[in-house]
């Protein structure tokens, strides 16, 4: 357990080697989480991908930089 005033100096970041490549397999480990905090011992938790994403080719990548100018991010 985490005293309620260290949370305020809780740093959690996301690290991953970036840009993460597909194709991606749900359950495939694509980074971790680093948490630190005063108190507490550094803590790793590892992230998995939450879906499959499939390598999308030249013209699926050109579709969907468009996309992206005009809607902003996809829904997940």
């Amino acid at each position: 357990n985490l005293h309620r005033r260290a949370r305020k100096d809780m740093e959690v970041k996301l690290v991953y080697t970036g840009p993460v490549q597909a194709p991606i397999a749900e359950g495939d480990e694509v980074g971790a989480l680093q948490i630190t905090a005063p108190g507490m011992e550094p803590k790793s938790v590892p992230v998995y991908a939450g879906r499959d994403v499939e390598r999308v080719g030249l013209t699926g990548r050109i579709w969907e930089a468009l996309l992206y100018k005009f809607y902003g991010l996809p829904e997940a």
